[in-house]
């Protein structure tokens, strides 16, 4: 590699992790909500609807968000994107009102919609093979590592007033140049056209179905299962404290990201998708023995575990789809990928408390059974590529 590409690739590199982190920094809020409901006197049931209007537009903009990219390139929504998503979350430090606030979140939430797909669909247009997986999975580790330290940052600074996570936003101004200075990948003409009919040609192919399967599965009991019920669960049946529950999940995010970063050096034993399928099949497995653990400190070992597999899906599931399309309809295609990953979220956070009141470790049981039956039709499709 020549000195000018080692240095054009090292600031496509910037570009990437820079939207990527930016997108992570949502994990600076969820501590302010309690000095929120105490100042603006507003009622504490109405606080999720932060973080609810924020994660909206995921579900409904995203489809044409990858159009839009598609169409008239990557380097101008990703630029504004960046600055409408730092700006707006600078505003809201300075707004009294509770509305214009959820307002400002929503608009937020457009921001961090593009943020997030753009990284993938970008690590898809300038790298390939081997490579798209190590920068794929250098990427996942910046996002957890980011969600970890953002966490504490935001709690260190809600201390002092909740205003401060949300000026802290202004950090990301700083590195608006990495934005500016994106690069755009070059498009033939030939394969200037987009038609509806070619993206789902491209949908129907087997690594695609493959990680929208996977993509939809994890996010569902990721964030059904251990972000939103097992907090409850180690509460109501161990007594276990806040710290303990925050150091549990912290567990299994670093785990995660580690594990991520390694995941191009697991496949020289598996392919790609053999690893996926078996990595799926052993996180419903630890999912399940989740209702079997006798005290919360055994969690730690499985929560542990449990980052050790889903370090591995959340790599190997978004690589085939960004490294699938070709690159005019890239964004398209990935854009498919974002939408199931939100419905993902929002269906599992919304269900699977629901499933731990009425069953309550059954609900566990009942996550592991998904992963575990999900990975019948996925085999079957690696099946049909082999073949």
């Amino acid at each position: 590699m020549n000195q000018k590409s080692f240095v054009q690739k090292n600031r496509i590199l910037c570009s990437i992790f820079t939207l990527t982190i930016a997108g992570s920094m949502d994990a600076l809020i969820p501590p302010t909500f309690p000095c929120i409901v105490r100042e603006l006197e507003i009622p504490p049931q109405l606080i999720g609807l932060l973080l609810s209007l924020y994660a909206m537009p995921g579900i409904f903009l995203t489809l044409p968000a990858g159009v839009l990219v598609d169409k008239i390139g990557r380097r101008k929504p990703a630029i504004l994107a960046f600055l409408l998503f730092s700006i707006s979350g600078i505003s809201i430090a300075f707004t009294p009102d509770f509305t214009l606030m959820l307002i400002l979140r929503f608009i937020q939430g457009i921001g961090r919609t593009f943020l997030l797909f753009l990284g993938l669909i970008l690590i898809g247009d300038f790298f390939k093979g081997s490579e798209r997986l190590q920068v794929m999975g250098i990427n996942m580790t910046a996002f957890y590592v980011g969600s970890v330290a953002f966490s504490i940052v935001g709690g260190i600074l809600s201390e002092f007033s909740w205003k401060y996570p949300f000026l802290f936003h202004a950090s990301l101004l700083f590195a608006t140049p990495f934005i500016l200075g994106l690069k755009e990948p070059q498009i033939t003409k030939r394969e200037s056209a987009l038609s509806i009919r070619a993206i789902f040609r491209e949908i129907r192919k087997t690594e695609v179905l493959i990680s929208l399967t996977s993509g939809l599965v994890v996010a569902y009991v990721y964030t059904g299962a251990i972000l939103a019920s097992v907090p409850l669960f180690l509460n109501q049946k161990f007594g276990s404290t806040s710290s303990f529950i925050g150091i549990s999940l912290a567990t299994l995010q670093m785990v995660s990201a580690f594990t991520a970063f390694f995941t191009r050096k697991l496949t020289r034993y598996l392919s790609n998708l053999s690893l996926l399928i078996t990595s799926l099949a052993f996180y419903g497995v630890l999912l399940s023995l989740i209702s079997c653990i006798p005290n919360s400190p055994l969690f730690l070992p499985l929560s542990a575990l449990l980052g050790l597999f889903h370090g591995i899906l959340v790599t190997i599931s978004p690589d085939l789809i960004t490294g699938s399309p070709p690159h005019h309809m890239r964004g398209s295609v990935v854009s498919f990928y974002s939408t199931m990953v939100r419905i993902g979220q929002m269906s599992g956070s919304a269900t699977i408390p629901f499933f731990l009141y009425l069953f309550n470790e059954g609900a566990f049981v009942f996550t592991g059974f998904i992963c575990l039956f999900s990975t019948l039709p996925l085999i079957v499709l690696l099946r049909i590529r082999q073949s």
